[in-house]
């Protein structure tokens, strides 16, 4: 997620006409995946968020399990990694 697709959306239409409507295309289907990408990065930073305060009303070692599980779910999905296990 390092080009700058907002550009790019801004930039739709300047050009070769033949090319716009697959050039448009092509950009609103990478910005619906960027979009769900960042929605589901965002539900695993809500999950993360409650499963800490969790953790930290009840400091309990499967509430920090939980936590530590759900830090490294986001992390992952913020930073685009895949999954190792």
């Amino acid at each position: 997620m390092t080009d700058d697709l907002v550009k790019r959306l801004r930039d739709t239409g300047e050009g070769d006409m033949y090319l716009a409507p697959y050039t448009t295309k092509v950009l609103i289907d990478t910005a619906a995946d960027r979009i769900e990408a960042l929605e589901a990065a965002l539900r695993l930073g809500v999950d993360m968020r409650e499963k800490q305060k969790t953790y930290f009303k009840d400091r309990s070692k499967e509430n920090l399990i939980a936590s530590k599980q759900a830090e490294t779910a986001f992390d992952r999905a913020a930073l685009g990694e895949k999954k190792d296990d």
